[in-house]
């Protein structure tokens, strides 16, 4: 939970956290740069957080690692009522992406961001 917690706050894997509009600028300048740009008018850094969320919690993450990792307070209502779309079926995607945390590995999570480039298949 300790190493969870510290990932969750890293500025390596969250550089934009503290900045909302530089985050979305960042998030803008990423679906143009891997040919993604007419998304740009249909997502958000908001449809990742709550995609993400339900990806997990379809991949079998628990809670309380999608808590930590989505900086939602333990036992979050927001989480369970307004992010969480219980309908989100698992893909093999999520399933590969999501797949260690599910298993509680979370180490070989973390260490797959610090090895790609920017624009992932």
């Amino acid at each position: 939970l300790v190493l969870m917690q510290h990932l969750a706050r890293s500025e390596q894997l969250w550089p934009f956290r503290q900045s909302t509009s530089g985050a979305e600028q960042w998030f803008r300048s990423a679906l143009s740069q891997c040919g993604l740009g007419r998304l740009v008018e249909l997502h958000t850094l908001y449809s990742l957080r709550r995609g993400g969320a339900s990806a997990a919690r379809a991949a079998g993450v628990p809670l309380e690692v999608i808590e930590s990792f989505g900086g939602w307070s333990a036992g979050s209502v927001a989480l369970r009522q307004h992010y969480l779309d219980m309908g989100v079926s698992v893909s093999p995607a999520a399933r590969a992406i999501f797949g260690p945390l599910a298993s509680g590995r979370v180490a070989p999570f973390a260490a797959q961001f610090f090895n790609r480039g920017s624009c992932v298949s």
